[in-house]
Order: C-alpha cells, then sequence, then structure tokens
C-alpha cells in the first residue's frame, strides 16, 4: 500500500495523457500498449515501476486496460491529433557488425552511423550474428524501443549525441 502511495502522482500524471493519447491515435489504433511498452525506460525508471514485481505490473497494467479514460472524456481538453503526434518516426536499419545481445549502457552502432545507448537493466543475450536488422520506434515522452530481428524483446534506448 505504502508502494501505491508512493507511486500516487506520478501514476496520475501516466493516467492524464491517456486521453492524448486515445485522441492523437485515432479510432483505428485502439490496442492497449503497456507502460513498459511506451513509456521511455528512463520515466519508467523515475516514477520506480521498474521495482515492482512482475506481478504488480501486470496488475497494473491490467488495471490501465480496464479503467483507462473512455476515447470521448478528453476529447475537448486535448489538442487536435495534428498538434499531439510525435515528429519522430520509427525507422529500420542494421547494426554495423556483429550483435551478441545488451545490457545497461551497452552502445548499439547502426549501419546508418547512429549510435544508441542502452537504458535497460535486464541483459538480454541473442545468438552472434553479423548486422542484424533493428527496428527503432518513438515511444512516449521522447523515448525510443529498439528491437532487433530474432532477439526476443525490446530495449529502451536514447541516442547517443
Amino acid at each position: 500500500m505504502n508502494l501505491l502511495r508512493a507511486l500516487r502522482l506520478p501514476l496520475l500524471a501516466c493516467l492524464s495523457a491517456l486521453p492524448l493519447l486515445a485522441s492523437a491515435a485515432g479510432p483505428a489504433q485502439h490496442g492497449f500498449s503497456s507502460l513498459e511498452e511506451t513509456m521511455p525506460y528512463a520515466t519508467f525508471k523515475e516514477f520506480g515501476l521498474d521495482r515492482l514485481s512482475p506481478e504488480q505490473l501486470k496488475g497494473l497494467n491490467a488495471w490501465l486496460r480496464e479503467h483507462g479514460m473512455p476515447d470521448s472524456a478528453g476529447a475537448a481538453a486535448a489538442p487536435p491529433a495534428a498538434a499531439a503526434a510525435p515528429t519522430a518516426r520509427a525507422f529500420s536499419s542494421r547494426i554495423a557488425g556483429k550483435f551478441t545481445g545488451w545490457s545497461f549502457d551497452t552502445v548499439l552502432t547502426l549501419e546508418n552511423g547512429q549510435q544508441w545507448r542502452v537504458l535497460d537493466h535486464d541483459p538480454v543475450m541473442a545468438n552472434p550474428r553479423a548486422n542484424p536488422k533493428v527496428s527503432l520506434e518513438p515511444g512516449m515522452l521522447g523515448g525510443w524501443t529498439l528491437s532487433v530481428e530474432g532477439t526476443p524483446g525490446i530495449a529502451h534506448v536514447e541516442q547517443v549525441q
């Protein structure tokens, strides 16, 4: 119960963004995305959500799915979808060189020259292979997620400047 009290304000901030996201997504995209899929890892960690057990996180996502704001609830207060849409776009590339997985602070270099730092603390191991295809997608609040073809899971990443 103390954890819920401690997370109340950060969760309210996240929940207040749900109507905006629902209106920006439009009627064709009404799937539920979990907090860990949509929230940048740095924010997820800042709110202490990384300390939840898998069962607690599953329960929180289930609650959000069941009690999320209806599409029309925030429509009047939400800006037009064009103004709310992120400017970042998903894209694909390939990892430059050999790939074996990632852990916290791993920097992955893409063939296009971009470098992305992994923010997740849980390591992911992969069968060694050269130049696998990688997909990057913008998340909420400016975060990014990265997935590598043939590797389970996603990594929350930030671009190295």
